[in-house]
């Protein structure tokens, strides 16, 4: 134990230990921080280090998770902004006393100059694009006959927003033919109208984006950890979002290591995973750690090979070790003094315990033995 796990405490801790217990590890085993690496292989030989399942497959999935959240921003959260500026610049034109010819025009340029892949983005332009031309007629003939064809005109079949967008059109039309008051009276209708479509949409882009944050972790389950409720939830999400399925075969396949029976382990599988273009820095980063260091990887799978004897948990990660290990600490909020915190631990993990604690600056360490 250091007081601060950096570079120079870790390899000052484990010379001492070498030293003093003459220790000779057949395995050392670490997660990805440089600060254990590095001394590990300095002081033990870099033949001794391995990596355990657990935190490849942690370092992978928050990798993969830093994509799907970057997914959930372009496909949501950039289109319900969109149409939140749609609304805006709705409520400069309704700020005009006059709906001139000018400020539509500058709308309708604003809106066209948007890019989206989403359906409902691109409906919102072209219904946009259509109504502000039937705004810049300034004759009421022409304006009721283009608005009467407009609304008869078969757009999006299966858009309910667009129904109701009409409906209320239909139902705000005059008996009689308009005049200039009427005309610029059922102005204001569609401005409103428009108002509520682009809201209606974004209603439902934030209740995805909200489903989707709530289902995403369902990618991340190894086949032995899915419940029929669980597999019916990633099916129905792959569904939605095939595009996807190809995060949930990466983190399929590196978990495979460890899922899969020892003497079938694919150990050429690291070497084929293909680090994409549109990958976000962080899972390209994930990848790219998790190729440098296939040896120590390995390594640790290859330790089971050759003690089988070693209960099936223990190939994936050491976590029920360290949780054992860090309940005193949480127990004592890292305040319990160190007699008192060496009995706990010898308690918890029923063996023997040593502290190696830095005294004055570090020069001096003192072992604290039973």
């Amino acid at each position: 134990m250091v007081g601060v796990e950096n570079h120079q405490n870790v390899l000052r801790t484990l010379k001492y230990a070498k030293e003093k217990y003459q220790l000779r590890p057949e395995l050392v085993t670490v997660d990805f921080s440089p600060n254990l690496i590095e001394p590990v292989c300095q002081v033990f030989g870099a033949e001794t280090l391995q990596i355990d399942g657990f935190h490849v497959m942690q370092l992978l999935n928050r990798g993969i998770k830093d994509d799907l959240l970057n997914f959930r921003c372009h496909k949501f959260k950039k289109d319900i902004k969109i149409l939140r500026q749609f609304r805006q610049r709705i409520t400069l034109v309704q700020k005009c006393e006059e709906k001139s010819s000018k400020v539509l025009k500058q709308v309708l340029k604003e809106n066209r100059g948007v890019e989206s892949s989403n359906l409902h983005i691109f409906a919102c332009k072209i219904i946009t694009d259509e109504l502000f031309q039937l705004l810049l007629l300034q004759e009421p003939s022409e304006f009721e006959l283009q608005l009467h064809q407009w609304l008869i005109h078969p757009h999006f079949p299966n858009q309910e927003a667009l129904r109701k967008l009409k409906t209320s059109l239909t139902n705000t039309l005059p008996d009689r033919h308009l005049t200039i008051k009427g005309r610029n009276h059922l102005q204001v209708v569609i401005l409103r109208a428009l108002k509520s479509y682009y809201k209606n949409f974004r209603h439902e882009l934030e209740y995805e984006s909200k489903n989707f944050f709530k289902n995403y972790w369902i990618l991340f389950y190894q086949p032995e950890k899915l419940t029929i409720e669980r597999q019916q939830r990633l099916e129905m999400f792959l569904t939605q979002y095939p595009e996807l399925l190809e995060y949930r075969l990466l983190t399929l396949a590196v978990g495979s290591l460890y899922r899969t029976p020892i003497d079938e382990i694919d150990t050429t599988l690291i070497d084929h995973l293909t680090i994409r273009e549109y990958f976000t820095d962080k899972l390209q980063t994930a990848l790219q750690t998790i190729k440098k260091f296939k040896t120590a990887i390995l390594r640790f799978i290859g330790f089971f090979q050759k003690h089988p004897e070693f209960p099936r948990a223990c190939r994936a990660n050491m976590e029920s070790f360290n949780r054992n290990f860090k309940a005193p600490f949480k127990a004592g909020l890292n305040c319990t003094k160190l007699p008192h915190l060496q009995v706990k631990l010898q308690l918890q993990l029923n063996c023997e315990v040593r502290f190696f604690v830095d005294c004055q600056e570090g020069a001096i360490i003192n072992e604290i033995q039973n």
